[in-house]
């Protein structure tokens, strides 16, 4: 009998409790009345009140000091939502982008698993990601998987989140070096090392490159790779065959259209290529493959390709090309790795900040050929 009238007052109390925080009635860093008070206040006993505060706590909206009292966390942390604990992604363009679309599944299916909800953010511009990730901090979230662009201003938004002790993971490599914080990334450098040795191995000296950021001889560590592979074999690349974009592309159509455009001006300028390395993503090697077909060459015999990222069949099936030699960079594990690193420090507390690494693989396929296979 006890059990039947004490839940739904445990229930009503802490629901009221609740909005009185989202609505900072009982703003961050107050003090809650007493157990007695809020007993008396309600007109119950302290048993269901010292229920409803024991899961408040558990789930991190309140914190209780010894000899001092009961107080609203302030500091953004274990919140729930109808007592499942959310977790944001905040991702780019996920609605046109595959990729993206991937991890939030995976993210998704993962979340179920650990007892947590999903809640995808995203923006079609990179620049508008600054104010979702502001915006994180007025969310009722346990913490967030950020995949972010190299722009200042998010920078600046993330070192909020920080002050304010939300968990975060960022889900890049090399972007905003100036952010000290838990990351978690495909093996980048060995990325870029895997597809120059390959080509190079082949013979291939006249490689093009198609890379994603003008900034990329200083923060890109694929090119670094890249660099790494042509010093072991005694050679130097010459910066007339990289190309990168004026402004950061995550839209596949433009990607591909910039991709096709940058491949036609190397092939006109320096026809002695013999091969492209496409380190701007599966998209671009669409691009690469339309550039190179339309202007008769064939792949491989007249020019290899070695895409980074898996050439799904999605894409394959847009242009009669053979299978695409890649390097999986086995997303689908960094999403779980980045979000098992939120968690953890969601209920464990502040963890040592690593940088989790996720080695890729080389996958041979059929569009790359010894040198001595091409016509001349």
């Amino acid at each position: 009998m006890n059990t039947i009238e004490t839940k739904p007052a445990y229930k009503r109390l802490k629901h009221t409790l609740l909005e009185q925080i989202r609505s900072k009635k009982l703003a961050p860093g107050e003090q809650l009345p007493s157990l007695r008070e809020i007993a008396e206040a309600a007109g119950t006993s302290i048993m269901p009140v010292r229920q409803a505060v024991e899961e408040l706590e558990n789930e991190g909206l309140i914190v209780r000091y010894h000899g001092k009292g009961t107080f609203v966390n302030s500091k953004h942390k274990h919140h729930t939502q109808d007592g499942v604990r959310e977790i944001a992604l905040v991702i780019p363009g996920i609605d046109e982008n595959p990729l993206f679309a991937r991890q939030a599944r995976c993210i998704h299916e993962q979340c179920i698993e650990r007892g947590y909800r999903q809640v995808v953010l995203s923006a079609d511009d990179y620049r508008l990601e600054t104010d979702i990730i502001e915006g994180l901090l007025s969310m009722n979230i346990s913490g967030a998987v950020i995949y972010q662009p190299e722009i200042p201003e998010v920078a600046v938004a993330l070192r909020k989140l920080q002050e304010q002790g939300l968990p975060f993971v960022l889900q890049n490599y090399w972007q905003l070096p100036s952010i000290v914080a838990p990351r978690c990334s495909t093996d980048d450098f060995e990325v870029g090392y895997l597809t120059a040795k390959h080509l190079l191995e082949l013979g291939h000296r006249q490689i093009g490159l198609l890379v994603s950021d003008s900034k990329y001889e200083t923060v890109d560590p694929r090119y670094h790779g890249y660099l790494k592979a042509f010093i072991e074999y005694g050679l130097s690349p010459r910066q007339s065959l990289v190309k990168y974009p004026q402004s950061i592309l995550h839209k596949p159509a433009f990607i591909v259209e910039w991709s096709e455009g940058a491949t036609q001006k190397l092939l006109l300028e320096h026809p002695e290529i013999t091969a492209f390395i496409s380190m701007a993503g599966r998209h671009s090697t669409l691009g690469v493959c339309k550039a190179v077909l339309k202007t008769q060459r064939r792949i491989p015999q007249d020019i290899s390709i070695v895409c980074v990222g898996l050439y799904g069949s999605y894409l394959m099936s847009t242009l009669d090309t053979p299978k695409i030699t890649s390097v999986n960079l086995h997303e689908d594990i960094v999403a779980k790795k980045a979000l098992d690193m939120v968690i953890k420090h969601i209920e464990e507390g502040p963890q040592v900040i690593t940088h989790q690494l996720v080695p890729p693989t080389f996958v041979p396929g059929e569009s790359t050929a010894p040198v001595r296979y091409k016509k001349s």
